[in-house]
Formats: structure tokens, C-alpha cells, sequence
């Protein structure tokens, strides 16, 4: 396995669509707060069904469309953290109906939703698709908002992701100069957005073997992360596990060791065995070991990688691609 940092895009949570309120005591937000606190304190499987009851409430007749699709954006955002990535494809699909139906199709909440898809589809290595929607999102949010939108500079750094994949590192390097600041500006930070937005130019500089730089870059996205989601979360233990590598990259080989010890205590507090940023850390860490007089260690932890790897692609389906256009308005 190839010890790699890996660039972030995170979904945007969607708590709130645009111009919806609620009272603060009726059933929908009674049910939406709960599965919010739930879902923080890693308790999945309880926020699964506080927020199906969301979707329950918001399907009442005096409801509206926007609520339901809060409801599911929020649903997508948590099984995609726990790495059920074909559930979280279905919740997305009823929080883009609900989105058109209400808004129609060149408005910011519609463009949230298709930043969501190529977020997911990110998760999934889905590179192809994924951008096709995200640059739609872009054009859609560059026609709607203004030039300093949070939203918009998300979904640039999002882009970003994709054109490190691509191997495009300056062209990513252009947009997350003018995203991050934006992203780091942000009064109530949402999800870790600019840790994350930190992250991803961080691995532009460990591509372009700037390892002082890029370790500099991820001790500040570290920070970052675990103060607005906490040191669990997933995001922070893909940062966590990037900082690790890089610690390696530039021969901090006992920093490297904490770090990654650290990563592997948060995942396996938190995460499925399965999860794609515990699996990524696994074998990571497998790979560091073998090459620092551990061989049989990382050998083990390789293997584990690998099973249970297989064992998330069975559970979402080998090989199952979806049309983007299928997603757009003809």
C-alpha cells in the first residue's frame, strides 16, 4: 500500500435551507436537534432515527419541501460519516427533489445539494462524477451569490480535491489560495470547513516535497479540526492520519509514531473498521511500520486494511456507477 495524505471536501450539513424557521418546540425540530447531538457524540445509530422521525414530521401536509430536504441533507451527511455510502446516495436524491420542487433549478440550495453529490462521490474515489456536478454547483452559486460566499469558496476547495487527484497541483493551489482565507474567516465555523479547506493545501505541498511546509499546514488544520468537531470526528482523524505521513515525509519518524497512535485510538473509538478514512489510516500506518523495522506489524495491519476495505465495497456495490446527468434538469 502507498502511504498517501489525502485531500478532504466534507458535506455541508444543510441544518438550514434557505428562508426556513421553526418553532423550537414542534416535532421536526425537536427531532432535528436531537439527532445533531446524538450524531456529535458518536451515538449513530440513536441520530439515524431522530433524524428519520425528522423526515417523518417534515412529510406532514402543512409542512414545506425545505424541511424535508434539511432533514435528508442532514441523514446523507451522516451515513456518508459513517461510510454508508449507498444510503446516503438515496438520501441525497430526496433532498435534491424536494430542493427543485421548492426552488427550482438555479439557486444556491439546489447547488448545495449537488456540492453534497460530488462530496460523496469524492468518498468513494468517484473523481469523474463528482467534478461534473461540483463545477455545476460552482457555476450555479458563481450566478446566484456573491464572490465571498462561504458556499461558493467551499465548493472551490472541494474542487480543489479533485484537481489534486488530477495531479493539477498549481491550478489547486490557485483556488485554495483564494478559498481558505474565506473558509477560515467564517464567524461560526460549519463542520470543520476551513480545517479541512488547510488540509487540502497542505497536500498540495507535500506534492510539490515541501514537507516543513505542508507538516506546518496540518499541525494548524489538527487544531483546527479538533476544536470545531473534536479529535474523534472523522475528518479529524483523516487530518490527524495526513499529519502523521507528513511527519514521516520530513523525518520526525517519533512524531510520526504518536500521530499516527493517536489516529488509531480516535478511529477505533469512533469509526466501523470499515469506514474509508479508518481503513486509508490502517494501511498507512501498515506501510510506515514495515518500513521502520516493523515488517510483521505492518504486514498485519496491511492485511486488515485490505479485508475489511472488501468488505465495505460488497456492502456498497462493486463497480455501481450512476449517470451525473441523471441529477440535472433536462
Amino acid at each position: 500500500m502507498i502511504v498517501r495524505l489525502v485531500a478532504a471536501v466534507s458535506l455541508l450539513c444543510g441544518w438550514a435551507v434557505s428562508g426556513e424557521t421553526a418553532a423550537s418546540g414542534d416535532e421536526w425540530n425537536v427531532r432535528m436537534l436531537e439527532g445533531r447531538t446524538l450524531q456529535r457524540q458518536g451515538r449513530y445509530r440513536e441520530a439515524v432515527e431522530a433524524l428519520q422521525a425528522a423526515v417523518r414530521a417534515a412529510d406532514v401536509p402543512q409542512s414545506s419541501f425545505g424541511r424535508r430536504a434539511i432533514a435528508l441533507n442532514a441523514l446523507a451527511y451522516l451515513h456518508d460519516e459513517m461510510g454508508e455510502f449507498r444510503q446516503a446516495e438515496r438520501d441525497l436524491r430526496g433532498a435534491l427533489a424536494a430542493v427543485e420542487k421548492r426552488s427550482g433549478r438555479v439557486h444556491p440550495d439546489r447547488a448545495l445539494m449537488l456540492a453534497n453529490f460530488a462530496g460523496l462521490y469524492f468518498h468513494q474515489g468517484r473523481f469523474r462524477e463528482g467534478e461534473s456536478l461540483l463545477r455545476e454547483a460552482i457555476g450555479i452559486y458563481e450566478r446566484t451569490v456573491g464572490s465571498q460566499d462561504i458556499r461558493l469558496a467551499l465548493a472551490k476547495s472541494g474542487l480543489a480535491e479533485c484537481l489534486i487527484h488530477k495531479k493539477k497541483f498549481d491550478e489547486a493551489e490557485r483556488i485554495l489560495s483564494e478559498s481558505v482565507p474565506i473558509l477560515l474567516a467564517e464567524a461560526e465555523p460549519r463542520i470543520a470547513i476551513g480545517g479541512l479547506a488547510v488540509n487540502n493545501l497542505a497536500v498540495v505541498r507535500r506534492h510539490q516535497k515541501r514537507y516543513a511546509d505542508a507538516v506546518a499546514l496540518l499541525e494548524q488544520a489538527v487544531a483546527l479540526v479538533n476544536a470545531q468537531v473534536g479529535p474523534e470526528h472523522p475528518e479529524a482523524v483523516r487530518v490527524l492520519s495526513n499529519l502523521a505521513v507528513s511527519y514521516a515525509d520530513a523525518g520526525r519518524v517519533e512524531d510520526a509514531v504518536a500521530a499516527f497512535e493517536r489516529a488509531m485510538a480516535h478511529a477505533s473509538a469512533r469509526l466501523p473498521e470499515a469506514h474509508p478514512i479508518r481503513t486509508a489510516l490502517t494501511g498507512n500506518y501498515g506501510s510506515f511500520l514495515k518500513k521502520h523495522g516493523r515488517a510483521a506489524e505492518g504486514r498485519a495491519l496491511e492485511a486488515k486494511s485490505r479485508d475489511a476495505q472488501h468488505q465495505r465495497e460488497l456492502r456498497n456495490g462493486i463497480g455501481m456507477t450512476v449517470d451525473a446527468s441523471a441529477l440535472r434538469w433536462k
